[in-house]
């Protein structure tokens, strides 16, 4: 299977290269129109059969350990009038599952966004299982008014389903509706960075997250090389 790999930056990838990996990889640059045009011009060039995104979510809502490799399996974008949802096309790789949320406007005009600009009201609301909540899909209403039936109520599983965790991800809707377009599949993968999740990390959280990342692709993906990620003192 003809496989790319894309991250963010290059210090999310900085640690999957030094692997000695033959894969292709992709530095989109960080922004959502770099992301856009990056995978746009490796999807022409490579004619893949798998898009995997990578890189760090370091804001999060504070539910998974540091260094934990999550697959993001929905993206929540808010940047336009309405929240939309997007799902992951990519199999399933066996990772702890995540919910990605794309900041809003006002958010993704700032550099370094954190969690109590970017999304906290968001994954409190999520996480109490509010109207804004991951069991609201986009698109549909909240009724305002219980139906008038034989006053019997029918069980809904759905309520007792556990949201998942919160991860920032600005990519991660792009990619989703990149990849039904182009009708090839999708993974995205975010490891936790740091246990604040306000956005701010240490060089050593990162590079902590950057290795644990490159191990997990390496495991998951059989890219097997002789060289091993770098020990945090390299």
């Amino acid at each position: 299977m003809r496989r790319i790999f894309i991250f963010p930056t290059i210090e999310e990838a900085k640690a999957f290269i030094l692997t000695g990996t033959k894969a292709p990889v992709f530095v989109a640059g960080g922004s959502a129109a770099e992301t856009a045009a990056c995978i746009v011009r490796a999807v022409r060039a490579k004619r893949p059969h798998h898009l995997v995104l990578a890189g760090f979510a370091q804001l999060h809502d504070g539910t998974l350990s540091p260094e934990t490799v999550v697959e993001v399996v929905t993206a929540r974008d808010r940047t336009g009038c309405e929240e939309h949802l997007y799902q992951t096309t990519g199999p399933d790789l066996g990772l702890p599952l995540a919910d990605g949320v794309v900041p809003g406007p006002e958010e993704a005009a700032t550099e370094g966004y954190g969690a109590e600009e970017a999304a906290p009201e968001a994954f409190e609301a999520e996480a109490a299982g509010e109207p804004n909540g991951p069991d609201k899909a986009a698109g549909t209403e909240v009724a305002d008014e219980e139906d008038e039936t034989d006053g019997t109520e029918e069980p809904d599983d759905t309520d007792d389903a556990e949201p998942l965790p919160k991860v920032g991800s600005r990519e991660g809707a792009l990619l989703f509706a990149l990849a039904e377009a182009f009708d090839i599949e999708a993974s995205e993968l975010r490891v936790i960075v740091g246990e604040r999740g306000d956005g701010t990390s240490t060089e050593q959280e990162r590079q902590l997250a950057g290795q644990q990342l490159a191990r997990t692709l390496q495991r998951l993906f059989g890219e097997q090389t002789s060289a091993e990620a770098p020990s945090p003192e390299a």
